[in-house]
């Protein structure tokens, strides 16, 4: 039968399977959503005579809306979008984002509007001319010129395979993140003993009756609880809804006091105080207010006399060039202590 750990394990393992299985069907969805659009990624520009471009009413309904036309000329309308970056209502800079050609298509034009001067072939997606060019188009060539001379579509010459590339460079990562991630997961699942933390609890002692202490320690001696960490006499616990793991004080080798300047807009507002556990194996924090944190790390004091209490940088410099080293000397620490 399974200890309380290896149960907390795969409990960790099946909320991280399960964030995963629901990434890849938000992916496949994303991915199967627009069966149009999808179509018109993969196999389009298609080839868009006058005659179809007649038949289309409404480009929202067509089967093929991502075209290549082609024309015997291309007439700038002089009709630009212009973007204009402003700060508290001050304008800062201006641009033209794109411009508007007329493309002779048969005996009549086909607007497109590019960010670049179009030639007489163009490829991009067709849509209803938009309320605010028909009425400039109606006012400059009359109503019966444009409803002659023009057709009632426009072609967006710029950007249509930049949401399905988009898509496909997120399903990539997730395809990546299921080889590297979730694949180590699936396997703790099925063997909770590849679990990181697992061969360290284990080197602990026996393993069901470290589970029993630690199960109980969890369910009724804690003496210190926040968000996600549990710190009851013997062992530290980290229970987020993705994360289990356990830490025992026998190996904690660095606590210090962590003060953090709060500031809003530049001006402070306060100080936020954490106790951060540093074991050999990884590290918990402990935020609270300033006499509960100093409170914290007497008691811990009083329950690891071994370690180093204090921040210092260099000592952080060795912690992290030379962990093995460190670790050595806090057994050494603790061994003296012992023989007393």
């Amino acid at each position: 039968m399974p200890t309380w750990i290896e149960r907390m394990f795969r409990r960790e393992c099946i909320r991280r399977l399960s964030a995963w299985a629901a990434l890849v069907l938000v992916t496949a969805l994303m991915l199967t959503a627009n069966l149009r659009y999808a179509r018109n990624f993969l196999f389009g520009p298609f080839p868009a005579t006058e005659n179809e471009l007649n038949k289309i009413t409404d480009p929202s309904t067509a089967k093929n809306y991502f075209v290549k036309v082609v024309g015997t000329k291309v007439v700038d309308t002089g009709l630009q979008e212009i973007e204009i970056e402003s700060s508290n209502g001050v304008e800062q800079s201006r641009h033209v984002s794109a411009g508007y050609y007329a493309l002779l298509v048969g005996d009549r034009y086909l607007i497109a509007k590019s960010s670049k001067p179009v030639s007489e072939t163009a490829s991009g997606q067709l849509v209803l001319l938009s309320g605010d060019i028909y009425d400039h188009m109606r006012s400059s060539v009359g109503p019966q010129r444009l409803q002659q001379d023009f057709y009632p579509l426009m072609l967006q010459a710029n950007g249509f395979r930049e949401d399905g590339f988009a898509v496909i460079g997120f399903a990539v990562v997730v395809l990546v993140g299921l080889l590297f991630f979730a694949r180590p997961v699936w396997l703790r699942l099925k063997d909770p003993s590849r679990h990181p933390a697992f061969q360290r609890i284990k080197s602990w002692g026996e393993i069901q009756s470290t589970s029993m202490e630690a199960e109980n320690e969890f369910r009724t001696s804690v003496r210190y609880k926040s968000a996600g960490i549990r710190l009851p006499d013997r062992f530290a616990f980290k229970n987020s809804f993705f994360t289990f793991n356990i830490f025992r004080f026998h190996d904690l080798g660095w606590a210090y006091k962590l003060v953090t300047q709060r500031r809003v807009n530049l001006i402070p507002v306060g100080k936020a105080y954490t106790a951060v556990l540093v074991f050999n194996g990884g590290s918990v924090q402990i935020p609270g207010k300033q006499a509960e944190v100093d409170e914290m790390l007497q008691d811990f004091a009083t329950k690891a006399p071994w370690a180093i209490f204090g921040f210092s940088e260099q000592l952080k410099e060795h912690l992290k060039r030379n962990p093995a080293n460190f670790y050595v000397q806090i057994e050494a620490r603790r061994q003296k202590l012992s023989v007393k």
